[in-house]
């Protein structure tokens, strides 16, 4: 329950990334996030990828999703929701 509640006040704040894993077998994979329509679907803005160790901060459109890949995604938390809802449900 802490850890749930941490999550949770963390989103209240619009500019703190929500971290959102892709699912190995997800159909954003091999998808640009151009392609995917991401802000279009969720209200949320992608600011990051998380690829293994590394961060691809402020990721392009034309960057393709890659298995493995964490979002790093700003929005209200309304727009964090439909963007995990979005990812798991693609």
């Amino acid at each position: 329950k802490i850890i749930d509640y941490s999550h949770r006040l963390k989103s209240t704040n619009p500019m703190n990334p929500m971290e959102i894993p892709l699912m190995e077998n997800s159909k954003l994979i091999g998808k640009s996030i151009s392609e995917s329509k991401f802000w279009q679907n969720t209200g949320a803005t992608i600011v990051g990828i998380r690829r293994g160790k590394d961060v691809i901060f402020s990721p392009g459109p034309h960057m393709e999703f890659e298995p493995g890949d964490r979002i790093l995604a700003v929005g209200d938390q309304e727009s964090i929701q439909r963007a995990k809802e979005y990812i798991k449900n693609i």
